[in-house]
């Protein structure tokens, strides 16, 4: 799981990630920030104020993420302002594409406030005027952010213990709710694949294209045959499931939460 910590500039978001790392088992640190640098640097010839501006970037950042967590076997924690909607949903696109499970978290502070943080901050003091300026820049994003968010936390008063501890109980839930496949695929990620899905052509001969559905077929009987090969794990029917929801015929749901290593009880 990749936990994000998105905010305004100085809403300690740095600060609140450390915590996390040390209070989470099985988590490291990833800074977004790092591809900006290299793309600074690989495309100083480009003309733009941000890297987040970089279409690389937007899409370099997923699948760098994926490869970390796949490498390390563990869950990031990633600290990166993301203001633009447009960008933030280019990001999660990639994320559902790369089967990552993403949780959300929105730290807010007064405005007020968070203005003397800046001015107070001595460590960042030659980015106060910018953080500054990317105040009202937040305060006319936050609407989406807000309703884009898994987890919102007022931090205005809030020590950072406490509002890492918020977020460190809510992961802890979602992660022990996770459901993973061998090597980090979650079964999610292939609901999400096919829901994302463009028709593809046919093969064997067959003319014309398949729909979504037929995709959705496929996948399930592949995760289930997998699963039955499986030393270790059991998979009774209905146990894990892919299937179309009644109401919107495109969007699949999963259905059971679990996958219990060893073999099941026979049913009674």
């Amino acid at each position: 799981m990749i936990i994000w910590l998105n905010g305004t500039f100085g809403a300690g978001k740095t600060t609140t990630a450390g915590y996390l790392a040390e209070r989470l088992a099985n988590a490291r640190l990833f800074d977004p920030e790092e591809v900006g640098y290299l793309l600074r640097e690989t495309l100083g010839d480009h003309e733009f104020r941000d890297f987040q501006d970089l279409p690389p970037w937007r899409e370099l950042v997923p699948v760098v993420t994926e490869n970390i967590a796949r490498f390390t076997g563990q869950h990031l924690i990633a600290v990166q302002s993301v203001l633009r909607e447009d960008y933030w949903r280019e990001l999660t696109q990639g994320f559902r594409r790369a089967r990552l499970d993403i949780f959300h978290v929105l730290l807010h502070v007064d405005s007020g406030v968070l203005a003397e943080r800046i001015k107070a901050d001595d460590v960042a003091a030659r980015a106060c005027q910018w953080r500054l300026d990317h105040i009202d820049d937040y305060e006319r994003a936050r609407p989406w952010m807000e309703s884009t968010a898994d987890l919102v936390i007022d931090s205005t008063c809030l020590p950072v213990a406490d509002v890492g501890e918020r977020i460190a109980v809510e992961a802890e839930k979602r992660m022990a709710g996770a459901v993973s496949l061998c090597g980090g695929v979650l079964l999610g990620g292939v609901a999400e694949r096919a829901c994302d899905q463009e028709p593809v052509a046919a093969q064997r001969g067959v003319e014309g294209t398949f729909p979504p559905r037929p995709v959705l077929q496929r996948a399930r009987r592949g995760v289930h045959g997998l699963m039955g090969v499986m030393d270790g794990f059991d998979l009774p029917p209905g146990h894990v499931n892919v299937e179309l929801d009644a109401g919107t015929a495109e969007r699949p749901r999963i259905l059971g939460q679990e996958l219990r290593p060893g073999r099941a009880e026979e049913d009674s």
